[in-house]
């Protein structure tokens, strides 16, 4: 394939994920100005989609650069970040795509108003709800990281020799995404998510430690088919 084939690609994922966050992130919608009232600490960056697309920046960032210098310290580098990111990224678009298909209640993953949860309004179809995303920039944010990444690793990546390389980067991740939401949890008085709030601290371990495991297993899934298979 041709080497500037993974230039074009990358740079073309920077653009999609800046637009994303750009919009959702630092923009004026409705969304982005009632996390910053209700969740006034930390704000998008106790979001697992918006961290997560912040690193998938990275990884192509680094991509670019390795891509542009010949660097075999950038190389190593995109290959550390794309064990970071990818697993997660790769988890977060499948569970997207199970709530824009209806296969999962939304409310159940995404941040909501207070109430929302019992709401009978079409909060992800109102654009006068705070929880709102236009669909060009929910999707970007959502589901183009995992996308991305998993293309760029079947494209311009060779496969991991063993999946369970994965394993300490996912759990570190896992732990300290747990301790930063529960920190957070605590200055604001309530979690981001509904899936987290009001329930027990079992209960919530309980769910840190079953994302840590899809994570890993679409890692393995992800580096079982990739074509470099032999």
């Amino acid at each position: 394939m041709s080497s500037i084939a993974p230039l074009v690609f990358r740079t073309a994922s920077i653009g999609v994920l800046s637009y994303g966050l750009v919009n959702s992130f630092l923009g004026d919608a409705p969304l982005d100005q009632w996390i910053r009232t209700d969740f006034a600490y930390a704000g998008h960056l106790q979001l697992v989609s918006v961290l997560g697309a912040i690193a998938a920046l990275a990884s192509f960032s680094t991509g670019i650069l390795s891509d542009l210098t010949g660097s075999q310290g950038l190389r190593s580098a995109k290959r550390f970040l794309t064990l970071v990111t990818l697993p997660t990224q790769a988890l977060i678009a499948l569970a997207y795509c199970t709530t824009l298909f209806k296969l999962v209640n939304p409310k159940t993953l995404r941040v909501l108003p207070s109430g929302a949860m019992n709401a009978t309004i079409p909060v992800f179809d109102d654009s006068t709800t705070p929880a709102h995303l236009p669909f060009d920039v929910d999707f970007s944010l959502h589901a183009i990281p995992g996308l991305a990444l998993v293309l760029d690793f079947f494209l311009f990546e060779e496969r991991f020799l063993a999946d369970t390389v994965v394993l300490p980067i996912i759990s570190t991740a896992s732990l300290s995404y747990a301790a930063w939401v529960e920190y957070c949890a605590e200055k604001n008085g309530k979690f981001a998510y509904p899936l987290l709030d009001g329930s027990c601290l079992e209960y919530r371990i309980a769910v840190y430690t079953i994302s840590a495991l899809l994570a890993f297993w679409s890692f393995s899934i992800l580096n079982s088919v990739h074509p470099s298979r032999k």
